[in-house]
């Protein structure tokens, strides 16, 4: 078996108490997420992220702000995401800000456009071929 599928099986097994562990270790390290969070946004270019604020009529301010009520975990899986800041997620018609979002849920919504009915075909899928 190759070390990937090993390490895929190894996560479906243990979903859970992986989830729960990262949570625990977000909670436990709020220092080390926020720490982590500026080293990323220190590197980098300053273009980058005065542009993706400005899209968002954001400030840094405003994103710690939202960032510290979410305990620094993604709005709709509950993880945290520690390698890298959480996205800006924003409804595409209106432009408004919805929360901060872990790549992979930001990316999901992304693929199912933003359309709460595909969304709602995909859970009756999942629930009828679990």
């Amino acid at each position: 078996m190759a070390r990937k599928d090993y390490h895929i099986q190894y996560y479906q097994k243990n979903k859970e108490k992986i989830k729960a562990k990262q949570k625990a270790w977000a909670k436990a390290n709020p220092q080390k997420i926020k720490d982590a969070w500026k080293k990323w946004e220190s590197s980098r270019p300053t273009y980058q992220r005065d542009k993706l604020l400005k899209k968002y009529n954001l400030n840094e301010f405003d994103y710690l702000k939202m960032f510290k009520k979410q305990k620094g975990i993604c709005k709709i899986c509950l993880n945290a995401q520690t390698h890298k800041k959480l996205s800006v997620d924003h409804n595409h018609s209106t432009g408004k800000v919805r929360g901060l979002l872990c790549d992979g849920c930001n990316f999901g919504l992304g693929w199912f456009k933003d359309n709460p009915e595909i969304l709602l075909q995909a859970i009756k899928y999942l629930n009828n071929h679990a």
